[in-house]
């Protein structure tokens, strides 16, 4: 963070200001205002081609109805990993706003500081331009006293990521008033002070080495809360994990669900440094997921470093797969469940898991302990057809099943909730499971006499993509359109082709762009004339006939004949 901005946030409230720091905004009156408390959430779409995407986020804040943009309230450059944040949510930062009307959200990002880890391992670097998104609102948001204790920005990484040519990061999203049901990725907190039996204030970071800071936050615990001591043993007590805190000193990583008002209710809490500060340092301790399994270990897909980041990077900079590690596994490797669960837990393949190394030097790296963060194993591939009633087969990725396992897994359905990834999760049919359509499966294994089936909990949904789409004609009674051409990004299924396409709006669809609703898409195409061309981009799902798409996306722009656009 550079001077002049830290300048500017110590001296200022974070209201709307002149001058400082990245915002050129200026106050609508000089008036001062009440202030109301508001939390700052982020949640990502996800991308089928990437394990990890990592930006670097150095301001975020408000645009007032009128266009002016509030002040940066975000006290540190952040960086953000937003493929995790597909089942998780981030709370970025608890602070206090004016009292009235505002359209979006603006984020901006360090623009030599995105990088994406695809599923086989290798690094992509990219350019991020343009270096900021101004996220609308769905409907303008009214801050006051009682009102909206809550911002959500949702980033849409499929929409986000270019790939032709140079690697290029062009954020697009979108924001909420709602708190998404997810629960909260990792926090880490300093203990301010806590009172037994009573609720935990700490000062949240984004990192365990404290550089990131995000606020203060109340932790309130879960009535099965799981506590662990800095040596991954568990708690025999609560009373012996509130007397083992020392506030100023004791370092804990949290996970649990948000809540207003800048509260988290712990799930489960372990005490990463009983005296931070003092002195020593953290072991590498990593996220990711496991994609085989092997004699004496397993392979990790990396998607976060949590502690201990210099070293690791330093070591897996030699890699030419820094995203893929091999991790040994021991008799003297503890292994911890999602619940107060010990061995005999036996990590298996499509497990979340965090890792923490005895010694991070050479590979396998010696795991110390292994902590499964959820006991649903997941699996990404493509959909196909299987012959069982109520069951799919997902043509699973080479890096995400154990070699020698069968690429085709069987995936039943039973009651899955599925859904769409694409802000507010639309909630889809077993039906809408169209073959060639990329998703992800979680769930556990049941054997059958015949096969060994993953029975799913959860099914997310990759949308298919179409840009450049040129609209030839259109039923708006019917709340459809059909393109002359189109370029398809990513696959509607194995039905859907380039070409004209039949395309259905679903009634819950989002449009944004330079109209923000169905209606307006409508009204555009009516007033169009030969001096302008509508051009779409639509995210939605393959149909039941050949070529037809249902959107539930639309992005529209207008621009001179013979111009291009994604």
């Amino acid at each position: 963070m550079n001077a002049t901005r830290s300048l500017c946030f110590l001296l200022l409230p974070p209201l709307i200001t002149s001058g400082c720091g990245e915002s050129s905004s200026v106050a609508p009156g000089s008036d001062s205002q009440p202030l109301v408390a508001i939390d700052v959430t982020l949640g990502s779409s996800g991308h089928p081609e990437f394990a990890s995407f990592t930006s670097v986020v150095t301001s975020i804040g408000l645009v007032h109805a009128e266009g002016l943009r509030t002040v940066s309230v975000l006290p540190a450059d952040t960086e953000v990993e937003w493929t995790g944040l597909v089942n998780f949510q981030r709370w970025l930062l608890h602070t206090e706003l004016e009292r009235g009307d505002y359209r979006g959200i603006f984020m901006t990002f360090e623009p030599d500081a995105t990088r994406g880890v695809l599923s086989d391992g290798r690094v992509v670097e990219f350019e991020t331009t343009p270096s900021e998104i101004v996220a609308p609102f769905d409907l303008a948001l009214s801050i006051a006293d009682g009102g909206a204790s809550s911002v959500h920005l949702e980033l849409d990484l499929q929409a986000s990521i270019d790939l032709e040519g140079t690697p290029r990061f062009r954020p697009v999203g979108g924001a909420s008033s709602e708190l998404p049901s997810n629960p909260a990725d990792t926090l880490f907190g300093l203990v301010r002070s806590a009172a037994a039996g009573g609720s935990i204030s700490v000062e949240a970071f984004a990192d365990a080495e404290q550089h990131h800071p995000l606020g203060p936050l109340e932790v309130g615990l879960a009535d099965d809360v799981l506590l662990v001591d800095d040596g991954g043993e568990v708690f025999e007590s609560r009373a012996a994990f509130y007397g083992s805190l020392r506030p100023g000193l004791t370092l804990l990583e949290l996970e649990g669900d948000i809540q207003a008002r800048s509260r988290l209710r712990a799930r489960r809490i372990e005490i990463i440094d009983p005296a931070s500060g003092a002195g020593g340092t953290l072991p590498v301790r990593i996220e990711g997921k496991i994609t085989a399994l092997e004699s004496a270990g397993f392979r990790l897909m990396i998607r976060r470093i949590l502690t201990g980041a210099e070293v690791a990077r330093e070591v897996l900079a030699a890699s030419d797969r820094p995203g893929l590690i091999r991790v040994g596994v021991d008799d003297a490797t503890r292994i911890l469940g999602p619940d107060d669960s010990l061995d005999p837990l036996r990590p298996d393949v499509g497990q979340s898991v965090v890792v923490e190394f005895r010694e991070f030097v050479q590979e396998p790296f010696p795991a110390d302990l292994v902590v499964l963060r959820r006991s649903l194993r997941c699996f990404s591939g493509v959909i196909a057809e299987t012959p069982l009633l109520d069951t799919i087969a997902l043509l699973l990725r080479p890096d995400t099943h154990p070699a020698g396992d069968p690429v085709r897994l069987p995936v039943a359905l039973g009651d899955a909730r599925i859904s769409l990834l694409l802000r507010g999760r639309p909630q889809l049919r077993p039906t809408d499971l169209i073959p060639g359509m990329g998703a992800e499966a979680c769930g556990e294994f049941r054997e059958t006499d015949d096969a060994r089936i993953l029975a799913a909990a959860l099914i997310h949904v990759h949308p298919g993509l179409f840009v450049r789409g040129d609209v030839a004609a259109y039923d708006r009674a019917g709340a459809s359109f059909r393109t002359s051409t189109s370029r398809i990004v990513q696959s509607f299924g194995t039905h859907v082709e380039s070409g004209p396409l039949e395309v259905e709006i679903h009634e819950g669809a989002r449009v944004h762009g330079v109209v923000s609703s169905v209606e307006g898409f409508f009204d555009l195409l009516d007033a169009q004339t030969d001096k302008t061309r509508v051009l779409l981009g639509v995210k939605g799902i393959g149909g039941n006939a050949p070529n037809t798409v249902v959107a539930y996306a639309l992005r529209v722009e207008v621009s001179a004949p013979g111009d291009s656009a994604d």
